[in-house]
């Protein structure tokens, strides 16, 4: 994927914007998890009757949330189906809600933030060098291989041994 096709999913603003805006790296990893959240449903039961929207929930139903459609839901959040690196707020549920809320949030958020702040400061470009595969499985969403050529910035990675 030639870096035009990612600056057309992240908008007008592009991924050059976003790399060089060190005060939206926090905005954009939450957009990046709402955009591919880590999982893709949870599952629970309903543990009192209920009616939303019109639809009856009884005790003991189960009830499942699809964490892709409910990041996108317009009611939330505006133009839903773009990739807004600012956008704030950015109520997504992509590590759940309440008292199911991942307890790996932190490390997660961390570990993007490492990751985005490595890539942002040594490369330019990406592009896309090979097929991508997905992981086979209908509730951890994920990409099992996906091979890219990065473009190093002048100066970056002097002397590291990669």
């Amino acid at each position: 994927m030639p870096i035009a096709a990612l600056d057309e999913l992240i908008g007008t603003a592009g991924l050059h914007e976003w790399m060089n805006d060190a005060d939206a790296l926090t905005t954009g990893i939450d957009e990046a998890v709402r955009w591919a959240s880590p999982a893709n449903h949870f599952m629970r039961y309903a543990i009192a009757d209920v009616e939303i929207r019109g639809r009856r929930i009884c005790a003991g139903d189960a009830v499942v949330v699809w964490l892709g459609a409910a990041n996108r839901d317009d009611e939330y959040f505006t133009d839903p189906f773009t990739f807004d690196f600012r956008r704030k707020p950015n109520k997504h549920v992509a590590f759940g809600s309440g008292p199911h809320y991942c307890v790996g949030h932190s490390v997660a958020r961390m570990s993007l933030r490492v990751l985005f702040e490595e890539m942002f400061t040594n490369f330019t470009d990406f592009e896309l060098a090979g097929e991508v595969q997905h992981l086979c499985s209908n509730f951890v969403a994920g990409i099992k291989h996906m091979p890219i050529v990065a473009t190093t910035r002048s100066g970056a990675l002097a002397g590291a041994d990669r």
